[in-house]
């Protein structure tokens, strides 16, 4: 139980990680906190007699990175639950005087009443007026709101919103929960702190290895306290999601939940955004104080203290390690999570170590008997009748593989679930799979990694008996589609041309794939990954349930024979928009494969390759080449590239560079590759040529680029002088 104090009402934080290993290392940064999150409200908050006017508290620096709003918003505490760990925020005080508060700068006031006005006339009688013009001049009132400006601010805030990020939303469809009479003895730790108001600590944080359920409690405690009126706001981030991957969102996200709840908050918050545009393009620190902290700091100042204190207080935020930049998960958390722990915000966290404090062999025991026997029931299978089936050595081989990771588990049921074929044998795939025993020193992730095999190689092996000649790899079909249709329309925007990238079929049309192509490699795969037909009106992507399987993708040493690398997918993806060029008659098909292409190639050498250093084109690109030369795709390629010049212009983030760059870099490669193997080659020497030419175009793009840009620039100097010229006359 963590240790209890005698203050008042306290705000907390539950922080989620992903892992108990520090991310970031190096000093903490002390410049995150919102300006006032820290210090002024802390300050007013962390005396236990409270703050008043005439005998002001002395500063009391708790800790100046926690980015928990600290006013005393309501209910039991304000929690911040991501994939690490959680943390609590500041405790109450009463409410401090009006007056001794300066008004916030958002504050917008309106027209004062009439009677506030001395009559120019009072005693005037029968006087007529001619040529009268009335200025409506409005002396504007210092504590009046303004409707009409929150209204256009907090719709500018929903803009900025990540949707995908709430508890409830449906991009998260059946999101991972605590399964029923398990983790008893965790989820009343997180309980009882939750609702111990007294408690001294500021901040839960929450720490386990992958699999080990951060997430499910994490949504488990959301669902339960939104129930009871106390949840303020959740956020879960997810590696896969742009809109929830980064720090863009949080502030606007959290402030549009907080808005939700109190009909005030939402006003001022509208307030606060309308009288600057801009302030989701500044600092966090910023953002939070604007957003969060000033606007609960004025609902305390004119709110009872039991009605303030009755408000909702928990704030989740999950899997803080799926935000990609780390950079970012320290400015979020202000340093590392042990750093944090044995650090200076030792003694107001209260950390929950999953995998070290709490042993889970016995919850996924539970776990996995109750499942396996609704399965076997619903399934109608005599083989699986609850009498017989799972045997008990079978649940406890799956036990011991688990490891304590409940993925593992979750992974096994849900694909046991899966209608295609009888659950026993199912189940029975996965037993034979290697020795568990042997494979147990191997690595953390050994027993999972082992699952994933078995699903995959599974799910590859009925794939390729479904089709006895397959004309693409598996693996690599579905590493394309992972990659480039993750639900991620930034991303997919920036690699595939406007029109084909919306949704799966138009995308399978552009790679000459059959439309139903995702559904039909995922097939075997449902337990693993979902697919979404409708993600933010994108028209469908593929999902992975963990993260780990990203992982596992991505990792050779992991994967081993499954592996396929990020760039070698890239290749091939480049082989197949090379192919539709050739063969595809519909020339809205050929013009975007060709604009893909391009993009395609430009990402594959800037992104991918430009993570390993030296590039060695690989033996079926430089086949593919060869076989784009025989065919004369380059005539339809250099005829749609002329029809679309605006190809040529699209820019990758340099000024200097078109995407006719990355071709001609590649084409470079491809020539390097062929002098030890076939220089003399036909096809070589019209490469070769078309290397030249498209060097040749290039350069006369930039060239133009450089004219127009210093055109411009003399325009504007030319603008700009004979402004002042005319300035310097009228003087």
């Amino acid at each position: 139980m963590p240790p209890k104090s005698k203050r008042g009402f306290n705000l907390k934080s539950l922080f989620g990680f992903g892992s108990s290993k520090p991310k970031v290392k190096g000093e903490p940064r002390r410049e995150v906190q919102p300006e006032g999150i820290a210090n002024g409200i802390t300050d007013r908050l962390s005396d236990p007699r409270g703050a008043s006017a005439s005998s002001p508290s002395p500063p009391h620096r708790t800790d100046p990175d926690v980015l928990a709003p600290q006013s005393n918003m309501a209910g039991p505490l304000l929690d911040f639950a991501t994939g690490v760990g959680s943390l609590d925020a500041v405790p109450s005080s009463p409410s401090p005087s009006p007056d001794s508060i300066p008004p916030p700068p958002y504050l917008f006031p309106q027209l004062s009443p009439p009677s506030a006005f001395p009559s120019l006339f009072a005693n005037a009688h029968n006087f007529h007026l001619q040529n009268l013009y009335y200025h409506n001049v409005q002396i504007l009132s210092p504590n009046v709101d303004n409707p009409s400006r929150s209204e256009a601010g907090w719709k500018i805030l929903l803009e900025h919103t990540a949707t995908n990020a709430l508890y409830d939303s449906d991009a998260r469809f059946d999101p991972p929960t605590v399964d029923e009479e398990t983790r008893v003895e965790v989820t009343e730790r997180i309980t009882t702190w939750i609702e111990d108001h007294e408690s001294p600590t500021r901040l839960l944080c929450m720490t386990g290895a992958a699999g080990a359920g951060k997430s499910a409690l994490q949504q488990t405690i959301a669902e339960r306290y939104v129930q009871s009126g106390a949840l303020a706001a959740s956020f879960f981030f997810s590696s896969s999601d742009t809109s929830r991957n980064n720090l863009s969102a949080i502030a606007p996200t959290l402030a549009y939940q907080l808005g939700q709840g109190h009909y005030r908050l939402k006003q001022w918050i509208g307030e606060a955004v309308d009288s600057d545009h801009l302030i989701f393009r500044k600092s966090l620190k910023r953002q939070m104080g604007v957003l969060i902290v000033g606007p609960v700091q004025r609902l305390r100042s004119q709110t009872d203290l039991a009605a303030f204190s009755s408000l909702p207080c928990l704030i989740t935020i999950d899997a803080l390690d799926e935000c990609l930049s780390e950079k970012h998960q320290a400015e979020l958390l202000s340093l590392s999570v042990r750093t944090a722990l044995e650090g200076h915000l030792k003694g107001i966290v209260y950390h929950l170590r999953l995998s070290d404090d709490f042993n889970a062999t016995d919850d996924i025991r539970r776990t996995l008997w109750r499942r396996l026997r609704e399965i076997g029931v619903q399934s109608g299978d005599p083989l699986a009748h609850p009498s017989v089936w799972p045997t008990e050595d079978d649940v406890e081989i799956l036990v011991e593989a688990a490891s304590g990771q409940f993925v593992h588990a979750a992974t096994v049921i849900r694909y046991v679930s899966e209608r295609r074929g009888s659950p026993v044998k199912r189940l029975q795939t996965v037993l034979n799979r290697g020795d568990v025993g042997a494979l147990s020193a191997t690595g953390p992730f050994a027993e999972l990694d082992l699952l994933y095999t078995n699903i995959l190689l599974n799910a590859k092996d009925a794939w390729e008996a479904a089709n006895p000649d397959p004309p693409h790899d598996f693996v690599v079909l579905l590493r394309i589609f992972e990659i480039y249709r993750t639900g991620s329309p930034t991303f997919s925007h920036t690699i595939m041309a406007p029109g084909y990238c919306e949704s799966d079929e138009n995308f399978c049309l552009l790679l000459g794939l059959d439309g139903s192509m995702l559904d039909k490699i995922t097939l075997d795969l449902r337990s693993l990954v979902s697919v979404s037909k409708d993600h933010l009106s994108y028209g469908g992507a593929l999902q992975f349930y963990h993260r780990s399987f990203e992982e596992f993708m991505d990792t050779t040493s992991r994967s081993k024979g499954l592996y396929r690398s990020r760039v070698l997918v890239a290749e091939f993806l480049v082989c197949y928009l090379l192919r539709q060029i050739c063969d595809n008659t519909n020339s809205d098909v050929v013009g975007g494969a060709v604009q893909s292409l391009l993009s395609t190639i430009s990402w594959l050498l800037d992104v991918e390759v430009g993570r390993f250093g030296k590039y060695e084109i690989s033996r079926a690109l430089y086949n593919a080449f060869l076989c784009f030369t025989q065919e004369q795709g380059w005539e339809k390629f250099f005829k749609a590239l002329e029809a679309g010049k605006h190809y040529t212009e699209i820019r990758l983030g340099v000024r200097e560079v078109t995407v006719l760059d990355g071709l001609i870099r590649l084409l470079s490669s491809v020539l390097e590759y062929s002098m030890d193997k076939d220089p003399d080659q036909e096809e070589i020497a019209t490469i070769r040529k078309h290397h030249v030419h498209l060097h040749k175009q290039n350069s006369t793009i930039l060239a133009r680029e450089k004219r127009k840009e210093s055109w411009e620039d003399n325009f504007e100097q030319a603008v700009f002088f004979g402004l002042n010229s005319e300035d310097s006359e009228d003087s």
